[in-house]
C-alpha cells in the first residue's frame, strides 16, 4: 500500500490553500545474489605474446580443446576469460592440445609473461 502525502499549496485564483496528494516511493527489497563458486584447474603459464597478432604462447599442464572456458589471470587477479576459439601446435591448426605441448591461441586482450591461465570446469 502507497502511503499519500498532502501538502497545502496556496490557489492562485482565490487565494485559498489547496490540497495536493504525492505519492511516496516503495522500497523493494532484493535477494541476495548466490555466489557461485567455478572449479579452476592450471593449464599453463605464459611465456609470449604477439602483440600485432594478439597470440599469447603457453606450454600446455593439462589437455585442453576448443570451447573450453579459460580465464587469465595475473598477481593482482583475474584479467578476463574468454573461450577456446583457435589453437595451433607449430602453426597448424588443432582442435585438442595434450599435456606438454606448446601452444599457440588468439586473446582478446594484451597478456604479459608469467600470466596463469586457468580451465574454468
Amino acid at each position: 500500500m502507497k502511503k499519500k502525502i498532502t501538502k497545502k499549496v496556496p490557489n492562485k485564483k482565490s487565494g485559498k490553500k489547496k490540497s495536493i496528494k504525492k505519492p511516496t516511493r516503495k522500497t523493494v527489497k532484493k535477494p541476495a545474489k548466490k555466489i557461485i563458486k567455478e572449479k579452476l584447474a592450471l593449464v599453463g603459464v605464459v611465456t609470449h605474446y604477439y602483440d600485432k597478432i594478439k597470440v599469447a604462447i603457453f606450454k600446455v599442464k593439462s589437455p585442453i580443446q576448443i570451447g573450453q572456458k579459460l580465464r587469465f589471470t595475473n598477481t593482482e587477479g583475474t584479467l578476463f576469460e574468454q573461450p577456446i576459439v583457435s589453437i595451433q601446435i607449430n602453426h597448424e591448426g588443432v582442435k585438442k592440445a595434450k599435456k606438454g605441448a606448446i601452444i599457440g591461441m588468439k586473446v582478446k586482450r594484451q597478456v604479459h609473461e608469467n600470466n596463469k591461465v586457468y580451465l574454468i570446469k
